[in-house]
C-alpha cells in the first residue's frame, strides 16, 4: 500500500467517524423574539424582574429536562400576587423567601419590560432581555433540539445570545 493510499484510507476513516458527530442532536434552551433566536448550552438559567406592586425582586430558576423545563424555586421578597401557595419554604439569610415548586413546562411566554427590569441569568452571564427588545415584547424560551453542525454554525455566525 503507497503512502498515497494510506493517507486517503486514514482520511475516510476519519471522515466516517466525524460525520455521525455532526449530526448528533444538541439538547438546547431557544431563547427568541421578532427575528431573533439565541440558543443556551446550559442545564439551567434563571428569571428576574421587578415585581409590578411589591416592588420587589423575584428571581424563579429553570432546569432543563428531556420533557421540557421545570421551574425549580422561585425566590422574593414579599408575599403578593402570583405568589404560589404551595410547596416547602425558606427565609434566607439575604431576606428572601425561597419557595421550592417543581413545576413541569413546555415553554416560557414572558412578557419584558423596561419597568420591571426582565433579565435572564446563566453561568454565562446575565442578558438584559428589556434591552434587546421593544416594550411589552414576549420572549418565547423553549427546549430545542439541533444538530451540532447548526449548532456550531449559529456560533460562529451570532456568537451567543448577548451578556452583560
Amino acid at each position: 500500500m503507497t503512502k498515497r493510499s494510506k493517507r486517503n484510507l486514514g482520511a475516510m476513516l476519519v471522515l466516517t467517524l466525524m460525520l455521525p458527530l455532526l449530526f448528533f442532536p444538541l439538547q438546547l434552551i431557544q431563547v427568541s423574539w421578532q427575528d431573533q433566536t439565541h440558543y443556551l448550552n446550559e442545564d439551567s438559567f434563571s428569571i428576574q424582574w421587578i415585581h409590578s406592586v411589591e416592588k420587589e425582586e423575584w428571581i424563579e430558576a429553570y432546569h432543563k429536562t428531556d420533557s421540557g423545563l421545570t421551574l425549580e424555586k422561585t425566590r422574593f421578597k414579599t408575599y403578593g400576587a402570583g405568589v404560589p401557595v404551595t410547596g416547602p419554604t425558606t427565609l434566607t439569610e439575604d431576606g428572601y423567601i425561597e419557595m421550592q415548586v417543581q413545576r413541569e413546562m413546555e415553554e416560557i411566554r414572558l412578557v419584558v419590560s423596561p419597568l420591571v427590569q426582565s433579565t435572564l441569568t446563566t453561568t454565562s452571564g446575565r442578558t438584559n432581555l428589556y434591552e434587546l427588545t421593544d416594550p411589552y415584547e414576549e420572549v418565547l424560551i423553549q427546549p430545542a433540539h439541533l444538530p451540532a453542525y447548526a449548532y456550531v454554525k449559529y456560533l460562529i455566525e451570532k456568537g451567543g445570545i448577548p451578556h452583560e
